[in-house]
């Protein structure tokens, strides 16, 4: 149904930085499943002791998931052109 994943790299300078991962099956979009799954892992990192920041990637098209991310806190930082491509070597 869905899956939420947090990772943080151990080098000691970026080690308290946790990229978030969310995916959800599209049968499953709408009902605030995402909301609650971003609500556990911020709980979760809060708790840790170790993760004081965290990051994500998302395509500016994806609106829902901008939306959802802007709603828990989150800000657009910078735009990565060129940060995805598709068959046929078609940037998003």
């Amino acid at each position: 149904v869905g899956i939420i994943n947090i990772t943080a790299d151990q080098r000691p300078r970026v080690r308290h930085i946790g990229d978030v991962f969310l995916g959800i099956k599209k049968a499953y979009w709408g009902n605030g499943l995402g909301s609650v799954l971003m609500e556990e892992a911020i709980e979760w990192a809060k708790s840790s002791g170790s993760i004081r920041r965290l990051q994500l990637t998302v395509q500016k098209r994806n609106l829902a998931a901008v939306h959802l991310y802007e709603k828990m806190g989150f800000i657009i930082e910078g735009l990565q052109e060129r940060g995805a491509c598709i068959e046929g070597g078609e940037f998003l």
